[in-house]
């Protein structure tokens, strides 16, 4: 296993200054550009040189007119080959560019952004002096404004169930008696709160996943979308040292691209087993995975036995 990481601190005299700092990726195909507007701190993406993420906002705040005033600006990079102990890649290569960006003042915390050759991350830390009460850091100002006149989404209704297409332009907000999706995979009214991953296709040059990764110290976060911008939606400790998950925006210029990705894996935080010789990967079966599914002859799988001797009998002649 390699690894070099270097960092350089950069003290900005005022916050304008952070429209000069970008962020690219290895390959240089990611550019992510910072704005600050009114004490509020943004960023935007482009792809291969096309927009794919207008200005969107960052941060924590205690309250929601809280200024987010940028003192200081540290540069790193890491380049590490590391090997999964199960998955279709015997090694996995984490490479990225990073900027680290402390901001002071009622809000105090650093936000840090990474840029991949196929994704970017950001997430957020608390110091350790700030023994908040609960209160603390309530607003996320986490948004992803995508840039798409056409954009189609797919997103998980529940652990067993994914959605049909959605066309995002035609999308209404959910109203009494409208928000109805039971056991089909239609949304035809937009929900209040939308699991992750939620999946983009911005164009025939441009597909997102929207996740989370290193989901260790809160819940997992939703998210809210009004009109093209996504907020995030997240419940969360604000105890002094907290670091929030990476919310993590998976980039390709094809739909298999976001399986490939390393992404999720690069974020999530190394094996704390040291001797994993231990561990056979083999197959099994997820036995609420295909809950109310049904298969091809009527049957549907329910939570009673029928359903169990089936899966059993499916398992054994997989072997």
């Amino acid at each position: 296993m390699t690894r070099l990481v270097t960092a350089l601190l950069l003290i900005l005299i005022c916050p304008n200054a952070i429209a000069n700092v970008a962020l690219v990726s290895p390959d240089e195909n990611i550019r992510v550009t910072f704005f600050t507007e009114k004490d509020d701190l943004s960023y935007a993406v482009d792809f291969k040189g096309e927009a794919i993420i207008a200005q969107s906002s960052l941060g924590l705040k205690s309250q929601m007119d809280d200024r987010l005033e940028v003192m200081g600006v540290a540069h790193a990079f890491g380049d590490e080959t590391w090997s999964p102990v199960w998955g279709i890649h015997s090694e996995i290569h984490d490479r990225y560019n990073e900027v680290q960006m402390q901001i002071e003042g009622e809000s105090a915390q650093t936000i840090t952004i990474r840029a991949y050759d196929d994704g970017i991350a950001f997430r957020y830390r608390i110091p350790e002096s700030r023994k908040f009460s609960a209160e603390a850091y309530q607003y996320e100002a986490s948004q992803i404004s995508f840039v798409s006149e056409q954009p189609k989404a797919w997103f998980p209704l529940s652990s067993a169930l994914v959605s049909d297409t959605v066309d995002v332009n035609a999308w209404e907000p959910a109203g009494p008696g409208k928000y109805r999706p039971g056991k089909n995979t239609r949304y035809d009214y937009k929900p209040s709160f939308i699991n992750t991953p939620f999946t983009l296709k911005l164009s025939q040059r441009a597909y997102l996943s929207i996740h989370e990764a290193a989901v260790t110290q809160s819940d997992m976060a939703g998210l809210q979308l009004i009109d093209n911008t996504l907020t995030f939606q997240s419940n969360m400790p604000s105890a002094g040292g907290h670091v929030t998950p990476w919310r993590t925006i998976t980039i390709s210029d094809q739909a298999g691209g976001l399986i490939e990705s390393s992404l999720i894996y690069n974020l999530n935080e190394p094996s704390k087993i040291e001797n994993t010789s231990w561990i056979k990967p083999g197959l099994t079966l997820w036995v609420w995975r295909n809950h109310g599914a049904q298969a091809d002859v009527g049957f549907e799988y329910g939570e009673n036995s029928d359903r169990y001797i089936r899966d059993c009998d499916f398992a054994a002649e997989a072997g």
